[in-house]
């Protein structure tokens, strides 16, 4: 039985849940960005310095950054306004297996990278003497939003289980093969970033910039990348439409209102919050707040606070 002494903890559920979409769209706009640019020829052919320049100046830039957020934000809204069943069932029998593919792919090209084998022990040989609380709250908010914890992301989903549905197996699945896929990218990302020179915490950088560059040391180097980025865009939209949904289910629910209205005036107010965010990374740098700008706040604030505090 649900104790109602604690409904404002689903309220904050929500919360959480809107600030995570508001950083986490920027970044979508950021994949749609190089998925365009990926198709055109502009990613894989350049070199590490030329790449960091090509994603700074365009992250940095005022308006592409913002443009590319409401295209994403609207991507979402149309299909979370349409239902997500046909997405879900999409996204799981054919993108999640195309994406872990990739994966592999890029795995058996990053640890054969000249240089590689450095990385591998960075990654192999982790220095306990440095795991501090800060550190442990941190692994621990990434955990929780790797496995949609802590937001109602789970819990909006398994409400529309059937009830003969076995949540413990299911739940069992989800953190083994999420714990699995996490290892594996370990693999992709380190040995790449110690071929390349690029620093082990450039956070989105190694994503953006440093796959890219495994990418095109390999035959079809091109190809590769326009597949890929478009494989993190649908991975990216699946992210941002839980997201959404766990909001928009409430409301539908508890107000009986059109999900095409809520979505639009939800979507709408995620996008006011989002550009603050997005141009943390250009005009608006210089604010900071506890030295952090507009985007790590939300991030730390939900990853570090909220998913455990929720949890």
């Amino acid at each position: 039985k649900i104790n109602k002494n604690f409904k404002w903890l689903g309220f904050l559920n929500i919360v959480t849940s809107f600030f995570i979409l508001a950083f986490y769209s920027v970044i979508g706009g950021w994949t749609i960005y190089f998925f365009i640019q990926s198709t055109i020829g502009n990613v894989a052919n350049k070199h590490t310095t030329e790449m960091d320049i090509f994603f700074s100046s365009f992250i940095s830039a005022p308006l592409n950054p913002i443009i590319y957020l409401a295209v994403f934000l609207g991507l979402t809204m149309f299909i979370v306004a349409k239902g997500i069943s046909l997405m879900v069932a999409v996204y799981n029998k054919f993108l999640m297996p195309a994406l872990f593919v990739m994966i592999i792919i890029l795995l058996v090209r990053s640890v054969t990278l000249p240089g590689a084998l450095e990385g591998i022990k960075w990654y192999l040989h982790p220095d306990f003497s440095k795991i501090n609380g800060t550190i442990f709250v941190t692994a621990l908010g990434q955990a929780l939003f790797s496995l949609s914890v802590g937001h109602a992301v789970m819990l909006t989903y398994a409400s529309y289980l059937p009830k003969n549905a076995n949540l413990p197996k299911s739940s069992t699945y989800v953190a083994m093969f999420d714990l699995i896929v996490s290892i594996l990218v370990g693999f992709v990302i380190f040995p790449a970033v110690f071929a390349f020179g690029i620093a082990p915490g450039a956070g989105p950088e190694l994503a953006f910039v440093t796959i890219p560059q495994v990418f095109s040391k390999i035959f079809f180097g091109e190809i590769f990348v326009m597949i890929f980025f478009l494989l993190l865009l649908s991975a990216a939209l699946g992210s941002s439409i839980s997201h959404m949904e766990v909001s928009l289910s409430y409301f539908v629910e508890t107000f009986k209102v059109k999900r095409s209205r809520i979505c639009f005036v939800y979507g709408t107010l995620v996008f006011l919050f989002a550009i603050p965010a997005s141009l943390s990374f250009g005009p608006w740098g210089n604010f900071e707040l506890f030295h952090m700008n507009i985007f790590s706040i939300y991030e730390y604030a939900t990853a570090n606070i909220s998913l455990p505090f929720n949890t």
